[in-house]
């Protein structure tokens, strides 16, 4: 009797977890395919992108290769949960591809603010704005974990808040960045103008779209990170 109950509620569970995913996504196989395909050759290039900072810090110091290890896997997790979302689109384990790849989104963002703020940043201010964005980061993982399928734009506007908040170092920041922080900036605005394709839910591979944005923005950073934080 005790197993029928527990066979009743976890039966429970996942149904209504596949509920919650067919909320949020009704794309196509198609899309899921054309998003699966985007972001799954971002896998690729952000192996070769660790690969490439790996190569530039090699054991310059410590600082150094701990922004590059945090920033790079950051970017490898983020694509490759959401490729493996949008391949299993319409599975059982769904639900936690999901929840995986919204909590990886936090991630990659903390992850993108570690190199300005180890390297770039005066030592203290860095810290502080380091220390903040990664609790923040992880207040975010555990909103998602318990309410992902709930209050989805003001989800929205956690991860825009968390992305521009480094905007208050905006002085700081183009002192020491030059022309890096132009590239900082571009992939800031390719992130945000992603989003209007991301919530344009009636365009058709309007997900496939915003992830050509989505790696776009980040690549940008990463340029910026390549050459002007870590060849400096």
């Amino acid at each position: 009797m005790q197993q029928q109950r527990l066979d009743k509620k976890a039966k429970h569970v996942i149904q209504n977890a596949q509920r919650k995913v067919s909320e949020i996504y009704q794309d196509s196989p198609k899309e899921e395919l054309a998003s699966a395909i985007t972001h799954g050759i971002a896998i690729v290039l952000s192996i070769w992108a660790l690969v490439e900072m790996l190569y530039v810090v090699e054991d310059q110091n410590t600082k150094k290769l701990i922004s590059v290890w945090v920033f790079g896997l950051s970017m490898i997790l983020v694509y490759t949960f959401s490729t493996l979302l949008h391949i299993f689109y319409n599975h059982k384990l769904t639900y936690i591809f999901l929840l995986l790849d919204h909590a990886a989104i936090f991630v990659l963002i903390a992850g993108t603010y570690t190199p300005y703020t180890l390297i770039t940043l005066e030592k203290s201010e860095g810290l502080y704005l380091l220390t903040f964005v990664w609790a923040f980061a992880l207040g975010g993982i555990l909103y998602k974990v318990f309410l992902l399928n709930r209050y989805k734009r003001f989800s929205l506007m956690l991860y825009l808040f968390l992305g521009w908040l480094g905007a208050l170092k905006y002085e700081e920041l183009s002192n020491h960045l030059g022309e890096g922080f132009d590239w900082l900036l571009i992939g800031g605005a390719l992130y945000s103008i992603g989003v209007v394709f991301y919530v344009w839910r009636k365009l058709p591979y309007n997900h496939a779209i915003w992830h050509i944005f989505v790696i776009g923005g980040n690549f940008a950073i990463f340029y910026s990170v390549y050459a002007y934080v870590l060849l400096r």
